[in-house]
């Protein structure tokens, strides 16, 4: 972030603390110590280091009970703001546990963000902070993603390998996902389907895509393989069944590349990521005859899928630009920064 000198403190899920420089900041990778519980990593010394920086403001985001206890613990009167990404929902039994936690940390902030509105205004831990909430839209870097940054032979080598016509779907391989839903779908479809992305259900996709020749699981990718595989597809698919999921910024990506993209109406933020009828279509989530009936529209109508392609674009400029983003971001700590300590 241009002006912005910011040090990063993540959980590593290795053995040994690594300081490394990234886009003009340093990041610390925090050890951690054993397998993560319920997601959240095990590293004693995370307060430590969020103690140690030399930061004017402590931003937090959440859900993550450990990043939370220590900007609590170590934030020494410094400012807050927290960003809030999703509601609990595979771990909802332990929520009453949590909210005390999640409830002092939002009590802390100066500020509140939210990348959708949607969440902002139905999510239940956000109720009792409404007048602190700020809605930031999650930023794409448009210059990056660009379908004109990938050349014709790329894209043909690409479509030679998946098949034609060729939906994408990219995404962490884990439960809300949706990916089974996705590839119900792709069973009767004229088309072939890739998915892109690792994680904790990738073996379970393997079993279940063995009958299905036209579903690919390409794996992680690099960011120039990735963008190389969205220029190659004609439309782009998000399944996602619940509120763990409350954007879907691979979406955002999608459109910028002019990709009309389905999404899932999960009941958070994730319909903001298309204007439907116009970048792409909205289905109900768990639904693969929904999603296949939308992505046979998008395949079998070319003029449809031009004018929603160059829409998708406009609309990743006009609300995800990287740049603007960031702009707005830096504002809004200059303004926490200058109201003075927490």
């Amino acid at each position: 972030m241009p002006g912005v000198t910011s040090n990063v403190i993540v959980g590593a899920r290795a053995p040994r603390t690594e300081i490394v420089e990234v886009d003009g900041g340093m990041e610390v990778r925090v050890a951690e110590f054993g397998p993560r519980w319920l997601s959240v990593p095990v590293a004693p010394t995370f307060p430590l280091w969020v103690r140690r920086t030399e930061a004017d403001l402590v931003h937090v985001h959440m859900p993550n009970p450990l990043g939370e206890a220590a900007a609590l613990l170590a934030a020494r009167g410094r400012p807050m703001v927290a960003s809030y990404h999703a509601d609990i929902v595979r771990q909802a039994r332990f929520e009453p546990a949590y909210r005390p936690l999640l409830d002092a940390c939002l009590r802390r902030s100066k500020a509140v963000i939210a990348g959708s509105r949607g969440i902002a205004e139905t999510s239940p831990a956000l109720r009792r902070h409404l007048s602190k909430i700020n809605v930031i839209p999650y930023g794409v870097d448009v210059e990056r993603y660009r379908a004109d940054a990938v050349s014709p032979e790329r894209r043909a080598d690409l479509r030679r390998r998946y098949g034609e016509p060729l939906v994408i779907t990219v995404g962490r391989l884990v439960y809300y996902k949706g990916f089974e839903h996705l590839v119900a779908a792709a069973r009767g479809l004229e088309a072939s389907l890739v998915i892109v992305g690792g994680g904790a259900e990738r073996q379970r996709l393997e079993t279940l895509v063995q009958d299905a020749p036209n579903v690919h699981l390409a794996g992680e990718l690099d960011e120039p393989d990735l963008v190389a595989h969205l220029a190659a597809a004609d439309c782009f698919a998000l399944a996602s069944t619940s509120r763990a999921e409350s954007f879907g910024i691979a979406v955002a990506e999608a459109q910028a590349m002019s990709l009309p993209s389905v999404v899932t109406d999960t009941g958070s933020g994730t319909v903001e990521a298309v204007e439907d009828g116009v970048t792409g279509l909205v289905v109900p989530p768990r639904d693969a005859g929904a999603l296949r009936g939308a992505l046979r529209r998008l395949l079998a109508d070319d003029e449809l899928r031009r004018a929603m392609a160059a829409a998708a674009r406009d609309r990743a400029v006009a609300r995800h630009s990287l740049a603007a983003r960031a702009q707005e971001m830096r504002e809004l700590y200059e303004r926490v920064i200058a109201s003075g300590p927490g």
